[in-house]
């Protein structure tokens, strides 16, 4: 029964991180469309941000598994 609740848990944080991520990249597009002449590095900086999401997405699902699947006596 831990197990399932860690998987809905682990569902839920990923739908959530996806949502987020969406609208983050949204706005992070409309920011590198407005911006006239950046260079190639920073074009790159700017949207290498776009995994935060999904990295902090990926955290919480690993320490709610082990909150939750943790074996207490």
């Amino acid at each position: 029964m831990k197990y399932l609740l860690g998987i809905v848990v682990a569902i839920i944080i990923f739908i959530i991180a996806s949502v987020v991520a969406k609208f983050y990249g949204l706005y992070i597009s409309s920011i590198l469309s407005s911006m006239e002449n950046i260079s190639q590095f920073k074009y790159f900086a700017i949207g290498l941000t776009r995994v935060i999401p999904f990295i902090l997405g990926l955290w919480l699902i690993q320490l709610s598994w082990k909150k939750i699947v943790s074996e207490k006596d």
